[in-house]
């Protein structure tokens, strides 16, 4: 009997998650799998695939020029549309919208699909990033336009990796029998060597005896990163030998906010080592493994894929309680969670003296125990166990 399909519709998108979702469509063995994708770069190398998981890149990387990026735009559309309405597919899988092109996908891919008679299933990764990147605010409530509203009306099931993002979907009348949730694994598509700390230190120029304060990613006012460079000096006073690594680019379109947040840099200088670019996936390892602490004193977010590239090396996060983070976050155990900026402060005083700094085979226990839940297998059976409902 020739096996089930499932059609993911990932748009390009992050190629760290991807490597895992791969992994763990290898480990679902009764199901075939196509996955539209983009062309990747030479450095995104994509894991083993087993028979029956096929990568189509309809997406080609585009001229700059306008009529370039039409173009583009026109031929992926015309291969999807045809990929859709003739393709030997049982259950459309959305993965990502285009960021790009939301509102016309929004649109037309749910007509499409429907006009197949097949499920759709959605991940549910954000509720709105342009609501998230402009307001950069607290836990907000998010005004869903018309498109993103038919979107979800004509969606079968939903995914998401949280109860936060769970609930809120709940509050726009989604029906909570439609709503799984399925954990964010743990980042495996960033290699671990043999290096030292000691080594990784000597790379970035840092002295073992230095606390060391990891805050990695993108930069966008969301994240505020000003809250940690306006009392690093108070830090450092009390509690000596700090620094903090700043290892990621601005977001375009943020040249106020880059402004603000260099001129801190400089009042710091003596304080920060700033890599204000991107990171490849080579040098990844050096950061995390030099640093103590990963830091996100984010206003906002559904959750961080940050945190599980934490997991990966076992470095203890201090974190605001917003959003889905205290979720995959043990307080006291794989990290520290605090409530607002004032807290900030003292929540890093107090993580120098716990056991999460201290006690380094501490934090490594902690974390192997947290490790299985987070595991691209357990995640592919979940991911098996959605699709059987929506084929059956």
């Amino acid at each position: 009997m020739k096996p089930k399909k499932v059609a993911i519709l990932y748009s390009g998108h992050q190629f760290d998650y991807l490597y895992g979702i791969i992994t763990a469509l290898n480990s679902i063995k009764d199901i075939d799998f196509d996955i539209i994708d983009a062309k990747r770069t030479e450095f995104e190398i994509y894991p083993y695939t087993r028979k029956g998981v096929k990568i189509h890149k309809f997406i080609s990387k585009a001229t700059s020029t306008k009529l370039g990026l039409i173009g583009s735009a026109f031929a992926y559309y015309f291969k999807l549309f045809w990929y859709i309405l003739f393709s030997d597919v049982d259950l459309y899988h959305i993965e990502w919208l285009n960021y790009k092109t939301a509102r016309f996908e929004e649109l037309f891919l749910p007509l499409l699909i429907k006009l197949r008679r097949k499920p759709l299933i959605y991940k549910v990764h954000d509720i709105s990033t342009d609501t998230l990147l402009s307001k950069a605010g607290a836990n907000f409530k998010i005004d869903l336009p018309l498109t993103k509203k038919f979107f979800f009306s004509k969606v079968n099931a939903f995914l998401v990796h949280n109860e936060f993002t769970k609930h809120i979907l709940i509050e726009y009348g989604i029906d909570k029998k439609k709503i799984t949730v399925i954990k964010h694994g743990i980042n495996n598509s960033v290699s671990i060597s043999d290096k030292t700390r000691q080594e990784c230190r000597d790379i970035l120029g840092l002295d073992m005896d230095k606390k060391v304060m990891l805050f990695f990613g993108n930069i966008a006012p969301y994240k505020n990163l000003e809250s940690i460079l306006e009392i690093l000096k108070k830090l450092e006073d009390d509690i000596g030998s700090l620094r903090l690594v700043i290892a990621g680019k601005y977001r375009s379109g943020q040249q106020e906010y880059a402004q603000n947040i260099n001129d801190l840099i400089r009042r710091n200088r003596n304080l920060v080592l700033p890599k204000i670019e991107f990171i490849e996936n080579s040098e990844i390892e050096i950061y995390f493994k030099a640093s103590d602490v990963l830091l996100l004193p984010y206003r906002f977010i559904f959750q961080s894929g940050v945190t599980f590239l934490a997991m990966r090396f076992k470095l203890p996060v201090i974190a605001k309680n917003t959003g889905g983070l205290a979720e995959d976050i043990i307080d006291g155990k794989t990290g520290l969670l605090y409530t607002n900026d004032h807290e900030l402060y003292s929540t890093i005083k107090k993580f120098f003296k716990s056991e999460l700094f201290l006690k380094q085979g501490y934090i490594k226990n902690q974390f192997n125990v947290l490790e299985q839940h987070y595991d691209w297998s357990k995640i592919g059976k979940n991911m098996k166990d959605q699709y059987n409902r929506m084929l059956n």
